[in-house]
């Protein structure tokens, strides 16, 4: 199933939108509500509804509005030089234990408190599992976007010719889906892949994850240096961890409502 939907995002275009595409954002809380436990599920329902799609890029709506109090920062994980995470205010970190506390109280909070804090917790879920959102302390290459290079195709030791690309928009790219496919479908896809390891994917905490994210983005940031010339094969994993990230994403979110609601 993967390898088909990824043939056929190499043959389609489609547009980048902020952060994830919202659709696939959409199949992360679709595969997120699947793994929710009984109690969990009445609470996301109650403030959500079972349609997300207006829930998945909520902070970036407020921005278009400029109805926003935050600023961009907020969709950044910004991390010290040991990988962990500094729970500052208008941070994806930060503001997602702030969220959580909200939920927590659910039962006292007023009902838009709580459906904007799930919001939140959605959004900034799926951003801190992006490698282009990882801000590191001691690197200066996770501070701003950059150019690097991939060789655009290799035969055994022949490589061919190079092209350049851009940090930020090739981890978004890969979120790019063909047009005409839904997120039910996108789910579906991540459904498969996931198969019965969500123990094995949620296992751990928020701050286990935010240094997961902050070493893994590390490794890359060093991979695609541009004193280097990445392989076109590393190129094309790349592509495989940004997928593998995007069902951490659900099975934590899920992991995380579970957890405050028990």
């Amino acid at each position: 199933m993967k390898k088909i939907v990824l043939l056929l995002m190499l043959v389609m275009s489609v547009s980048v939108a902020n952060a994830w595409i919202k659709h696939c954002e959409e199949a992360v809380v679709i595969l997120a509500s699947e793994n929710l436990t009984p109690k969990a599920k009445g609470v996301f329902d109650k403030y959500l509804g079972n349609r997300y799609g207006d829930d998945v890029q909520y902070l970036y709506a407020l921005e278009k509005a400029k109805k926003a109090k935050h600023t961009e920062e907020i969709h950044y994980l910004h991390l010290n030089k040991k990988f962990q995470p500094k729970a500052k205010k208008n941070d994806a970190y930060g503001e997602i234990v702030r969220a959580l506390g909200v939920v927590r109280k659910h039962e006292s909070a007023s009902p838009a408190e709580v459906t904007a804090a799930l919001r939140t917790i959605i959004n900034l879920m799926c951003d801190m599992h992006t490698m282009a959102n990882v801000r590191i302390a001691n690197i200066p290459l996770s501070q701003d976007d950059f150019t690097f290079l991939t060789y655009t195709s290799e035969i055994g030791k022949k490589k061919f010719t190079t092209t350049k690309a851009r940090w930020s928009k090739k981890w978004r790219n890969y979120c790019n889906y063909p047009n005409g496919f839904s997120a039910k479908y996108r789910a579906h896809d991540f459904r498969i892949y996931l198969g019965n390891r969500f123990a094995e994917f949620s296992k751990g905490t928020l701050e286990d994850w935010a240094t997961e994210s902050g070493k893994m983005a590390a490794h890359y940031l060093d991979m695609c240096r541009p004193d280097k010339v990445v392989s076109f094969g590393d190129f094309r994993i790349m592509d495989d961890v940004n997928y593998e990230q995007m069902v951490k994403a659900s099975c934590r979110l899920a992991a995380l409502i579970n957890e405050t609601v028990k």
